[in-house]
């Protein structure tokens, strides 16, 4: 009113400081003034949590015949000094696999005090190798045997091409293709083309 100013008030402050998501209070005191009648009305800081991204670490490889993995998620989204320590409850669960397929890398996070977080889980992808770098194995099964020795490679499981004839003589078309996985095979002289089915065939 007229040529005052805020300097012409007396004991008048407000102030308010934060870091962490959250609100606070702004508080606003005045000592009583001699030209003035003085409400006074609190403000706020509001700090809204930042956005985060935790994505699972994910891998692709080529069947082996061994277990492989992968495990660990990265972070983006930190800001000023944290660093993933600064975060509270964050697992992946690891992915591993041995035959050919897509396994997952899931990712967890509990809620965190100033961050809003998306989570993406990891993927481990094993793709059949090629059968043309790899190569089949012949074994016999000799007269009498019941048993497939599985080839070297540590193989769980194997497509078995029968050549020849079978039982008694008769070739029977039915034995052509045969699942083993170290299964039991019916007695007699045959010769076995293997080839891994974990393997990708170019015909």
């Amino acid at each position: 009113m007229g040529s005052d100013t805020t300097s012409s008030l007396s004991g008048v402050s407000a102030s308010v400081s934060g870091t962490n998501a959250g609100s606070y209070t702004n508080s606003v005191t005045a000592s009583t003034q001699t030209n003035y009648t003085v409400t006074t009305a609190d403000g706020t800081l509001t700090i809204a949590k930042a956005p985060l991204t935790i994505t699972g670490s994910s891998a692709s490889t080529t069947y082996t015949g061994v277990a492989q993995t992968v495990s660990g998620y990265t972070v983006s989204g930190l800001v000023g000094s944290d660093t993933t320590s600064s975060l509270s409850g964050v697992s992946a669960s690891g992915a591993s696999g041995t035959s050919v397929g897509s396994y997952t890398n899931a990712v967890t996070a509990s809620t965190q005090t100033n961050y809003s977080v998306t989570t993406a889980d990891g993927t481990l992808t094993i793709s059949a190798a090629d059968s043309s770098s790899v190569g089949a194995s012949t074994v016999v099964v000799e007269p009498g045997s019941m048993t497939f020795p599985l080839p070297p490679r540590g193989l769980s499981s194997v497509l078995v091409e029968v050549d020849g004839e079978s039982n008694g003589g008769a070739e029977n078309p039915a034995d052509e293709w045969r699942q083993a996985s170290g299964a039991r095979l019916r007695p007699f002289n045959m010769t076995l083309d293997v080839l891994p089915e974990q393997y990708a065939t170019n015909e």
